[in-house]
């Protein structure tokens, strides 16, 4: 079972109105009391689409008899992507030691932790190794993780790092622990070769080292976190019994049933290619009375490196029994071995956990309009 969002609020409760004698059937869920989910959920079959016309009837009954209200909500696939902040952050003091380190003493004022922190430098070809300490205090004894390199080769390859990742952790300050801050370069190199009649009688070698202080441009912090951003509705495949097929008048008309699950689409599957038809969906409960319920043009066109397929019609959701699906050919031959397959969505019933590892529930009432309370 999943944990649900808390946005599971703002659906409505259902409580169903016809009383348990009225319902003829029922299935019994088992749950796992020891799980830790803050809501169980049980997914509608089609068995119970089949017997049940008003989904707002079913009935849910605990271990000790007592009915349970419920959520009817559509499942949902939820995106999570990875998001950056950067934190807003204070820096106290900088103290350089004598052992040619330089540390930074950091206070985060947001709530919420830091996940790494990059070092910006105007200096290029450096390679530096940093170790990060954090504490509710300015003391920051607690070191977070192995030290780390960031780095800068610009003058021989476009290869730079700036990123040090900081392990979980709920401290309120940061000491920076730059190590081999100063170093000393060669800023040139000069050979001086002294010569008597031809020979080389002395050779003077010059040096010029300069120190080489790491500068800083800026240190942030920042907090790396996952947020839903997009929630899409969990489709599913339901099964389509061809009652009948019939081509006629320059027409194939064919005769579904469902077990009235809830569709929204339709895809039209065949062996023909390059071909381009009108295709018409009605719904009905008894076959009787036809209700139209889409239109559109489907193809399937392959010429040369041209590919297209057109043969799925999106619909408003609807749970009706009988489906009419007429393809109008003109003066076209009829398509070839045609199949269909439908889709929608899963609908589920979400309670809060119960005492009782076992919930019915009940599905077929014989009036569910009997017995309001």
């Amino acid at each position: 079972m999943n944990k649900f969002a808390p946005a599971l609020l703002f659906c409505t409760v259902v409580l169903a109105e016809a009383p348990l004698e009225y319902y003829q059937k029922f299935c019994v869920v088992k749950f796992d009391t020891k799980s830790q989910e803050d809501l169980w959920a049980i997914q509608l079959s089609s068995e119970v689409y089949n017997q049940n016309s008003a989904l707002n009837t079913l009935r849910l009954i605990n271990d000790q008899g007592k009915e349970i209200p419920y959520i009817l909500k559509k499942r949902q696939r939820i995106k999570m992507n990875k998001h950056i902040a950067q934190l807003d952050t204070r820096i106290i003091s900088l103290k350089k030691n004598d052992d040619n380190t330089v540390e930074i003493l950091v206070q985060n004022k947001d709530n919420d932790p830091a996940s790494f922190l990059r070092v910006k430098s105007s200096v290029l070809n450096y390679d530096k190794t940093i170790t990060i300490y954090g504490g509710q205090d300015l003391r920051c004894r607690k070191q977070l993780g192995p030290k780390q390199r960031i780095f800068d080769y610009s003058k021989i390859i476009d290869l730079s790092s700036d990123r040090i990742d900081i392990p979980a952790n709920k401290y309120a300050f940061y000491k920076v622990k730059i190590n081999n801050f100063k170093e000393i370069k060669r800023q040139s190199h000069e050979l001086i070769n002294e010569k008597h009649q031809g020979k080389l009688v002395s050779r003077i070698e010059k040096l010029r080292l300069n120190d080489a202080v790491f500068k800083i441009k800026n240190i942030h912090f920042y907090r790396e976190y996952e947020q839903a951003d997009h929630q899409s509705e969990i489709s599913m495949e339901y099964p389509l019994n061809v009652l009948s097929r019939q081509t006629a008048d320059k027409k194939s008309v064919f005769i579904l049933q469902s077990k009235s699950e809830a569709l929204s689409q339709i895809t039209l599957s065949s062996e023909s290619v390059n071909f381009s038809r009108q295709m018409t969906i009605e719904i009905s409960d008894d076959r009787e009375q036809w209700q139209h319920l889409i239109s559109s043009r489907i193809q399937k066109i392959a010429l040369g490196q041209i590919e297209r397929t057109a043969t799925r019609l999106s619909f408003n959701e609807t749970r009706s029994p009988y489906y009419r699906i007429t393809i109008n050919n003109k003066d076209a031959p009829a398509l070839k071995q045609i199949s269909f397959a439908a889709e929608g969505p899963v609908y589920q019933v979400i309670f809060l956990p119960q005492e009782g590892n076992s919930i019915r529930l009940y599905y077929q009432a014989d009036d569910a309009t009997k017995g309001k309370r």
